[in-house]
């Protein structure tokens, strides 16, 4: 860049700093006045409340509470402004739309910044329409869509910068759309605990998932270290800002697989200015859905460990995850409770409900339905006959509790058990009597089918990841009791439990009614390392060209010396993961890795990752780190297609460097 130009980028820089400098003391001088106001209104009211009658008492708690509404807002863009004088923006696009005299620039960064009195923006928030010009073009002829139409012009200059602690780090010009050098760099840093937002990174094919169609359900097939959580984090963030007054943070909800995950992406939304979303995972769902059952449920960590020792049992999960099984149970409960209600005669005082009635109603009549909404309606027939209109909730409850005795098997344990034995399976607890993991999806199913689960209504908006852990009657259960928008995630590459095809994507996106989306290019780990990894599955996908260390394989007999060895020499790096086969194998390297700093043992998904963490490789999905030791890596370890896609987990974790540790 020309001296003179980055003179003029300092001079608009310091202009920005001094910007958000001012509104910083404006807010703070603001919420010291309001603090001050709410402290003696709340002064006052406590001294006059005995002598307020209701209407005051009222008013003046509706006047403290605006006062919390207010002050929050103030904090809020305390806040904002913090993390924009840090690095107020990222990018900057000369644009001039068609019909006008002159380019303008338009500077992106995280945030919003608008001066007093100005219409245009100094630093315009990477979500607005005209931002998705920075991502998806080159220069020259170039169009956005925003709320009033479409709008068509020339980009005649793309800038990127790289700001720290408020001070310019590096300004160049690039004609791409996310110049490699700033992506390199942000790519060679060492991972971190906690997941970082992208927004000065984000590659034209991941925009187009972040800013799809709000109203339309999505599904992502990405490979490996493509980004996909990220980008599903980032869409939040987007739909959001382009939503705010339909939208709250609290009306989406992330299907995260565990309590690890959801630390680990805990940061992102408020590092973009946003409140955080709910998160709930598969298990939680289920314990809570699933109560009544009066069972404990297995962990998924345990059930893939059994399916490492027993192949039998592998064959019968995988079998439940396809669409094969889906459709056997649709039509076993289409057929079966078709066959169990068996009515008597109903009455209320001197008012009866005759058997004959309600058989007609439930066969005939309502026959279309399923057995819960069947019972629903019934009860709504049984309201009207009686004329009742007050107290309709509590009566309404009592009825259903007199109808379901009618069918001849309540048992929703005992129907699965039937469905199973019907296709040739058999039903069994584990070794603790918990609900098997596998049993999960098709146990909530009938459940909702025959009972109806909770609607979940409050949300409003439904992310997916990890969607390849999931199986169809899973999502026909989402489909039921989710009924709002969705974007669904994952990577057939990284199934565990199964092989999943393309075929397999085709029916899944029938099923969400989705447009289908690829994201075919690796950015996670070095070039060496993501061919590598590549190559154990055949995976076919393009990667940033950051080059690095060779993969290394070493034979080693004591594999706890050489890991000891591998750390001592890589202590550049600030997190790494020794990743075994099953728990056991973890548990056993611990012991003999016990006294190395920092060194966590990760079995379960309650206890906090270390410096140095050992954990099967199963639970490292959708997390990474700097370096990655795999443990036992010989070929007779990982020689089945569910112990190579673990090995495939494995080695897609790795940013910087992997060595795979061979006995023999």
């Amino acid at each position: 860049m020309l001296k003179e130009e980055l003179i003029k980028e300092r001079r608009y820089l310091n202009k920005v700093k001094k910007e958000i400098k001012n509104q910083k003391e404006h807010y703070a001088e603001q919420l010291n006045s309001l603090e001050k106001q709410k402290s003696d209104l709340s002064k006052l009211y406590a001294d006059d409340f005995y002598y307020m009658d209701d209407e005051e008492a009222v008013g003046e708690g509706a006047r403290l509470a605006e006062f919390d509404t207010i002050i929050k807002y103030t904090e809020d863009n305390i806040s904002r402004l913090n993390r924009q004088e840090y690095s107020p923006y990222f990018g900057r696009i000369d644009w001039q739309e068609n019909g006008t005299k002159k380019a303008e620039p338009y500077y992106v960064g995280v945030n919003n910044l608008v001066s007093d009195g100005k219409l245009k923006p100094m630093v315009c928030d990477w979500r607005a329409p005209i931002c998705s010009l920075f991502y998806d073009y080159e220069l020259g002829d170039a169009s956005y869509v925003a709320p009033d139409g479409e709008f068509n012009g020339k980009i005649s200059l793309k800038r990127q910068y790289e700001i720290k602690d408020g001070n310019l780090v590096k300004a160049f010009d690039s004609s791409l759309t996310i110049g490699d050098e700033i992506l390199k760099d942000v790519l060679s840093k060492n991972a971190s605990s906690k997941m970082k937002n992208v927004v000065s990174t984000i590659q034209k094919e991941q925009n187009r998932v972040i800013r799809y169609n709000a109203n339309k359900n999505m599904l992502v097939q990405g490979v490996a270290g493509s980004g996909k959580t990220t980008i599903a984090l980032h869409r939040v963030a987007y739909l959001l800002y382009q939503h705010k007054n339909t939208l709250k943070a609290e009306d989406v909800l992330i299907l995260s697989p565990n309590k690890l995950f959801s630390e680990y992406i805990a940061g992102v939304l408020p590092e973009l200015g946003e409140e955080n979303m709910s998160q709930m995972s598969f298990y939680r769902l289920v314990q809570t859905e699933l109560k009544f059952l009066g069972f404990d449920f297995e962990k998924r960590e345990d059930n893939i460990d059994e399916l490492l020792k027993d192949s039998k049992r592998l064959n019968e999960v995988a079998y439940k995850h396809t669409y094969d099984f889906y459709e056997s149970l649709q039509q076993f409960c289409s057929e079966y409770f078709n066959l169990i209600f068996k009515p008597k005669d109903m009455r209320f005082g001197e008012q009866v409900i005759t058997a004959k009635e309600l058989e007609n109603l439930y066969y005939n009549t309502y026959k279309s339905k399923t057995p819960a909404v069947r019972v629903d309606w019934l009860v709504d027939y049984i309201l009207d006959k009686l004329e009742i209109n007050e107290e309709i909730v509590e009566i309404s409850k009592k009825i259903k509790l007199m109808l379901y005795p009618f069918f001849e098997q309540t048992n929703i344990i005992k129907i699965y058990a039937d469905f199973l034995t019907n296709i040739g399976m058999c039903f069994s607890f584990n070794g603790l009597e918990q609900i098997r993991y596998d049993d999960f999806a098709p146990l909530l199913y009938i459940a909702n089918y025959f009972l109806g689960l909770n609607k979940h209504s409050e949300v409003k908006y439904l992310i997916i990841d990890e969607m390849q852990d999931y199986s169809f009657v899973a999502y026909a259960v989402f489909n039921q009791i989710f009924d709002c928008n969705k974007t669904v995630l994952g990577d057939i590459n990284q199934c565990i439990e199964k092989i999943m095809t393309y075929d397999d994507l085709k029916k899944l996106k029938e099923m969400l009614n989705a447009e289908y989306v690829e994201l075919n290019k690796a950015y996670r780990s070095t070039k060496q390392i993501t061919e590598f990894a590549n190559n154990l599955k055949c995976v076919k996908c393009s990667c940033v060209a950051r080059a690095g260390d060779a993969v290394q394989e070493i034979l080693e007999k004591d594999v706890a010396c050489k890991i000891e060895q591998l750390v001592a020499q890589n202590s550049q790096y600030g997190s790494v993961a020794i990743l075994t086969k099953d728990k056991n194998e973890a548990r056993e390297l611990f012991v003999e890795l016990g006294q190395l700093d920092g060194v966590t043992l990760n079995v379960d998904y309650e206890s906090q990752v270390g410096k140095v963490c050992i954990m099967p490789s199963y639970m490292a999905k959708g997390l990474e780190f700097d370096m990655v030791i795999v443990a036992n890596a010989q070929g007779e370890n990982y020689c089945s297609v569910l112990e190579k896609n673990l090995l495939y987990v494995s080695c897609t974790r790795a940013l910087h460097k992997l060595c795979l540790l061979k006995t023999k």
